[in-house]
């Protein structure tokens, strides 16, 4: 995940992105707008600009895939398709029950209902939480669409979450398809990953925009703005991050003005 203290965090896999940009300078005369941005910003090493511009670059002509290495910046298909992979690696590797609960949060927070009570079911009979886990297995097998049913899993859900139980209850939440719900309580109670989380994978586009809309503010407000910048520009949001890039003084922000309109007309 990219800490809010530290959005420009750099892995292998940003670097190898980076040095592919910079094969392309042999190349700079015949390059577009944005390809010549990505290749003077990498040829001076600045990584935050280089992000800029490979952002822009996908979220305004897809030309330039993003890698699992942008993660909450990459769009909410990719991000899921690469969090589901992801899952399905540490199911493999789990060895402790913490693991297991894991695994079981994430795959209730997706919607699937299966694996998650094939997994409480593989409790041992002598640990201390092979009732609760049984418990809730035949929960999770036996939620209907019922109204009475709804109600009562909401009202335990909210009463989990007023008690200290904030993940158990947005799972409940997330079980009736109220995810929306679910992601509004872990803003509440800043737990900022988990909603960012959530929302890319289960939100609808409206939903989501509104969730991420807090978050830059919150990302801004916190002194993170470039990781602001880019979710702005991953929701087509380019207004904001106009004003963003305004307040951090680079010359960079009136051409990426003059660019959105350009591409935008």
């Amino acid at each position: 995940n990219w800490d809010m203290k530290c959005p420009a965090s750099c892995t292998p896999i940003i670097w190898d992105s980076m040095l592919h940009t910079l094969k392309l300078r042999d190349k700079f005369s015949t390059l577009s707008f944005l390809e010549r941005c990505l290749v003077t910003a990498a040829l001076y090493g600045d990584m935050v600009e280089w992000r800029l511009w490979q952002v822009l670059a996908y979220y305004l002509d897809q030309s330039s895939p993003l890698s699992s290495a942008f993660d909450i910046v990459q769009d909410n298909q990719s991000y899921l398709k690469d969090q589901t992979k992801s899952l399905a690696v540490q199911e493999k590797c789990r060895s402790t029950y913490s693991h297991r609960q894991h695994s079981i949060h994430r795959h209730i927070l997706l919607g699937n209902t299966d694996k998650p009570v094939q997994l409480l079911l593989e409790v041992e009979q002598d640990s201390p939480n092979f009732y609760q886990d049984c418990l809730r297995a035949s929960l999770i097998s036996s939620v209907s669409d019922s109204e009475v049913a709804q109600s009562t899993i909401k009202l335990v859900a909210t009463n989990l979450i007023a008690n200290d139980h904030l993940l158990e209850g947005c799972q409940l939440l997330c079980l009736i398809k109220k995810a929306v719900d679910a992601c509004r309580y872990m803003q509440n109670f800043h737990h900022y990953n988990e909603a960012i989380w959530l929302a890319k994978v289960a939100l609808s586009r409206d939903e989501y925009f509104e969730v991420m809309k807090y978050y830059i503010d919150l990302l801004v407000n916190n002194g993170s703005r470039h990781l602001g910048i880019l979710l702005a520009i991953s929701l087509h949001y380019f207004d904001k991050a106009a004003e963003i890039l305004l307040a951090t003084k680079l010359v960079t922000v009136s051409i990426f003005n003059s660019y959105c309109k350009f591409m935008l007309i």
